[in-house]
């Protein structure tokens, strides 16, 4: 029992350690790149004075370095210092534009669903509709960047990484507890936002681990983000956005999500939570660890 224990508290370390390093080789790089981009300068954000978020400078200076640092170092980590297989972190060529459409069609679902809900029992009225083509698509690279950046992390890094050092299980509740920590800091963050954000994050690494890619994952974030503060007019985790259908939120913030957005919503929280099951259990046999993680039968893992 002792041997057991002090055996999975190993495997915890060398999980803790890896995610160090990977995150100090993903910041480096990107700090450099942020540096870089300073001297040469950026885009003109006059357009952009009417949102919290300047998109294409948050893109130019913070994210397009994030991505480019996040994906080297998942590079490196996995080819040369971990000698793992690339395929394993989800980003594999076969239909990734149809998986990236199923993650999106999901979202847009689940969006349209509890937007419809909340205008028709009055709790939502739509005031105007704005269109600012800029905005709108500048807003749509915004969210392809910062969402891919955010998946490489918490699921093509994290869930392969907890998975190949204990189970499939674990790695679908660390990458869902990390992705909600990391939201903790937002402006407005509620207790029901931070479950939501757990369960989106739960979402998130079910549709990764049913189809072993990070393009679904990739789809619903982005479309959930976009269609969430872009299009329906919510904050998106609290942040004010350019949105085409100017709204106002005049019911229960427990079924809006208040200033958070709608992703602080009771409403969120049925939904997300449904559709996690239902995918779950309609994929029961997709949910075990995967032969190339066992001990026995990979030498990687026996030696480390």
């Amino acid at each position: 029992m002792k041997r057991n224990l002090l055996y999975h508290l190993q495997q915890w370390l060398k999980i803790l350690l890896e995610f160090i390093l990977y995150v100090v080789i993903t910041f480096m790089i990107a700090f450099g790149l942020m540096a870089l981009l300073r001297i040469l300068g950026g885009s003109n954000s006059d357009i952009y004075s009417g949102t919290s978020i300047d998109p294409m400078s948050e893109l130019w200076y913070q994210y397009v370095p994030l991505i480019v640092g996040a994906l080297v170092a998942l590079y490196i980590v996995h080819r040369y210092l971990f000698d793992r297989p690339l395929y394993l972190t989800g980003f594999v060529r076969d239909r990734w534009l149809v998986y990236t459409g199923i993650g999106a069609f999901i979202a847009f679902i689940l969006l349209l669903v509890g937007f419809l809900l909340l205008w028709i029992f009055g709790q939502v009225r739509i005031d105007a509709i704005e269109w600012e083509p800029l905005l709108f698509f500048g807003f749509l690279i915004f969210f392809v960047v910062q969402s891919a950046f955010e998946e490489v992390v918490a699921r093509a890094f994290l869930i392969p990484t907890v998975e190949r050092r204990s189970n499939v299980m674990a790695a679908l509740v660390v990458s869902s507890l990390f992705f909600a920590i990391v939201h903790g800091s937002n402006p407005n963050v509620t207790t029901i936002a931070l479950i939501n954000i757990f369960l989106a994050g739960g979402l998130l690494g079910i549709l990764f681990i049913i189809y072993r890619s990070i393009w679904p994952a990739i789809g619903l974030h982005l479309a959930w983000n976009f269609l969430q503060g872009t299009v329906f007019g919510y904050e998106v985790s609290g942040l004010d956005v350019y949105s085409l259908l100017n709204t106002t939120e005049v019911g229960n913030d427990y079924l809006t999500g208040g200033s958070f957005g709608y992703e602080g919503s009771v409403l969120a929280m049925v939904s997300l939570a449904a559709m996690s099951a239902f995918l779950y259990f309609n994929n029961r046999d997709k949910f075990v660890t995967l032969s190339v993680y066992s001990h026995h039968k990979t030498p990687t893992t026996q030696d480390a």
